[in-house]
């Protein structure tokens, strides 16, 4: 069995997806997504709903900003995982 086996599948889907993201605040964010964006991000994998992605956000430290008077996710890629040319 793997390390993993406690873990909801959801759990790990997320965990890899948000890797891809460190925590931001206002002054440094450079993606603002919100929780039914991130929601559509993953839907080729499975199915999460918006409260369900919020409260994973929460777990994982992320921060809320406001685009446009709507609640978002403050996001900065997180460049040691890009992909190099």
């Amino acid at each position: 069995m793997s390390k993993n086996k406690d873990k909801d599948f959801r759990d790990i889907i997320f965990a890899r997806y948000i890797g891809q993201f460190l925590q931001a605040n206002d002054s440094d964010t450079t993606i603002r997504k919100s929780s039914e964006e991130i929601a559509f991000d993953l839907s080729g994998m499975a199915s999460f709903s918006a409260d369900g992605i919020s409260e994973r956000m929460i777990q994982f430290g992320y921060r809320i900003g406001f685009d446009d008077q709507k609640p978002v996710w403050l996001l900065k890629e997180d460049n040691k995982n890009q992909i190099k040319d």
